[in-house]
């Protein structure tokens, strides 16, 4: 994400630079574009509108279930699936991610975090490098919180994971203290 913004960031720089130079004008030039420079431009506006089509649509994510299922309900906390999706996180990239969306209720009276250890797709371990989740839920209350895989465009070396089968994700929850600590194991098949 940081190599994206600074990409970003060193673009708008370059493009700032490029538009304060400005070009002489002989008096035998005219400050009108030609006709051809005109159809050019349109042209090159087209192809870029192209492009952007012929690219991934960010608004076109998968579903892959959206069976709500209660995974866990212990005497401290529960936690509901809600639905898993698949898509790409822009349309430009090549960026995807599958999301598994939570909603966690917190039963107790204190501060509980919960957060992902292992998990794995369809029998095969996932490098804790590409998925994450942590989130802190206050006393009796509940929160929604999603676990995230992502595969991004320079991640030669892996695979976003099909999702035919399972996914596992092993959670763990303590309290602020860690008086309090349970892991747990849950499968949500397709």
């Amino acid at each position: 994400m940081k190599k994206h913004l600074f990409v970003l960031m060193a673009a708008l720089f370059m493009v700032a630079c490029s538009s304060n130079s400005e070009e002489v004008k002989t008096k035998e030039e005219s400050a009108e574009p030609k006709a051809s420079e005109e159809t050019t431009d349109i042209e090159a506006d087209n192809n870029e509108d192209e492009e952007t089509e012929e690219e991934h649509d960010e608004d076109e994510i998968e579903t892959l279930t959206d069976e709500k299922e209660l995974l866990i309900d212990e005497e401290k906390y529960s936690v509901e699936l809600l639905k898993v999706e698949k898509g790409y996180t822009d349309n430009i990239s090549d960026d995807q991610f599958i999301k598994a969306h939570f909603n966690i209720k917190n039963k107790s009276d204190d501060y509980l975090e919960l957060f992902s250890g292992n998990a794995s797709a369809d029998g095969k371990m996932i490098n804790d490098m590409y998925y994450d989740m942590f989130i802190e839920v206050s006393p009796g209350k509940e929160a929604e919180d999603t676990f995230n895989i992502y595969k991004f465009e320079e991640d030669t070396d892996f695979e976003l994971p099909e999702l035919k089968e399972e996914l596992e994700i092993e959670f763990i929850v303590n309290d602020e203290e860690w008086e309090f600590e349970d892991t747990q194991v849950v499968t949500i098949t397709f």
